[in-house]
C-alpha cells in the first residue's frame, strides 16, 4: 500500500474502521482512506466470525498498511 504512517503512529483523533467480507472489499476499504479493518460475517450474526481463509485473504490483502482485527463470534 501507499501508506507511509500506520494508524497507531498517526496523532490522536477519530479513526475510520471498516467492517469487511473480503479481501476485495479490504482494498475498497484501504482505497477509501480506511484506519482500522474488521473482519466478520454479518451472515453469522453482527459479531459473526468470518473463515479462517477470508481472514488470511484479508491479511495478505492488507499487509502492513494498518491494523486488521476479526471477530470471533457471539457468546451464548
Amino acid at each position: 500500500g501507499g501508506r507511509t504512517l500506520s494508524a497507531m503512529s498517526q496523532p490522536q483523533g477519530t479513526k475510520l474502521l471498516v467492517s469487511v467480507r473480503s479481501a476485495d472489499e479490504a482494498d475498497a476499504a484501504l482505497a477509501g482512506g480506511a484506519d482500522l479493518i474488521d473482519v466478520k460475517e454479518p451472515n453469522r450474526g453482527p459479531l459473526g466470525m468470518a473463515h479462517h481463509e477470508t481472514v488470511a485473504a484479508v491479511l495478505a490483502a492488507v499487509g502492513d498498511d494498518v491494523p486488521v482485527s476479526a471477530a470471533l463470534g457471539e457468546w451464548s
